[in-house]
C-alpha cells in the first residue's frame, strides 16, 4: 500500500492531521495551504498514527501506534496498536485497542476488544470484551466480558448477560438512590459496592453475585427501570 511521508501540522480546530498521510485518507471540504477543513473518512489503509480535529469515519484501518479525534468517530474493522483518545460521540464496532482508551461522549460499542477504557457520558456496550471500565454515566451492556472491575458514576447499571469481575458504583447525585439490574445470566466474580450506602441489586435470569453487596440490598425481580437498549 502506498503512502505519502506527510506530516500537517494542526493549526486550527477545524482542520486534521494524519501521520504519514495515506492515499485511503480523504477530507471531504476544502484545503488552505496545510489545513483541510471537514470531514474525514478513512478506507482501507495503514497508518502510522492519526490525529483529526472533525468527524471523522473509519473502515477497515490500522494504526500502528496512537489515535487522537478531536470529534465524532465511526469506526468498523479497526485496529489500533498504542492508545485511543476521543472527545465526542464515539460507534464503535469490530475494533480492538492493545492501549488504554478515553472517550468523552457518548459512546456504542459492538463487538470490541478494549484494555482499560474511561467513558465520560452514557455506555452502551454488547459483544464485547473489556478490561478495567469506568464510566460517569448511565450503563447498559449485554453479553460483555469485564475483565476488571466496572466502576460507575451512575444512578443505573443494566448488565445482561455480563460477566464481570467486581462492581464499584461511585456516588453521583447526592442523596439519590443508585441501580445495578443483573440480567440474564449475568454474574458478579466478587463484591458490588455502593459508596453512597443507598443502593439496590436487582437479580433476575439466573444471575449471581459471588461475592458481597455492600452499601445496597439485594432485590430478587426484574430490574424497575427498562434501561437503554443496545445498539447493534
Amino acid at each position: 500500500m502506498k503512502t505519502l511521508f506527510k506530516i500537517i501540522v494542526i493549526t486550527s480546530l477545524s482542520t486534521i492531521t494524519i501521520a504519514a498521510l495515506a492515499e485511503g485518507c480523504k477530507t471531504t471540504g476544502y484545503q488552505k495551504g496545510d489545513r483541510y477543513f471537514g470531514k474525514t473518512d478513512c478506507q482501507q489503509t495503514v497508518l502510522s498514527q492519526l490525529t483529526v480535529n472533525g468527524r471523522v469515519d473509519m473502515n477497515q484501518v490500522l494504526v500502528n501506534s496512537n489515535a487522537v479525534i478531536n470529534g465524532t468517530v465511526e469506526g468498523h474493522d479497526l485496529s489500533v496498536k498504542g492508545s485511543l483518545t476521543v472527545n465526542g460521540n464515539t460507534t464503535l464496532n469490530k475494533v480492538s485497542v492493545a492501549g488504554s482508551t478515553i472517550i468523552r461522549g457518548q459512546t456504542t460499542l459492538s463487538d470490541t476488544k478494549l484494555q482499560s477504557i474511561t467513558v465520560q457520558g452514557k455506555l452502551n456496550a454488547s459483544g464485547s470484551r473489556l478490561a478495567n471500565t469506568t464510566v460517569s454515566g448511565s450503563v447498559n451492556l449485554r453479553d460483555v466480558v469485564i475483565k476488571g472491575t466496572l466502576t460507575a458514576s451512575t444512578d443505573l447499571a443494566v448488565l445482561n448477560g455480563v460477566d464481570v469481575k467486581n462492581i464499584l458504583i461511585t456516588k453521583s447525585v447526592p442523596d439519590k438512590s443508585q441501580t445495578v439490574c443483573l440480567e440474564k445470566a449475568s454474574v458478579v466474580h466478587g463484591d458490588i459496592k455502593f459508596e453512597s450506602e443507598k443502593g439496590a441489586v436487582y437479580t433476575s435470569g439466573a444471575s449471581k453475585i459471588m461475592g458481597k453487596v455492600i452499601g445496597g440490598k439485594v432485590i430478587e425481580g426484574a430490574c424497575p427501570s427498562e434501561g437503554e437498549v443496545v445498539v447493534q
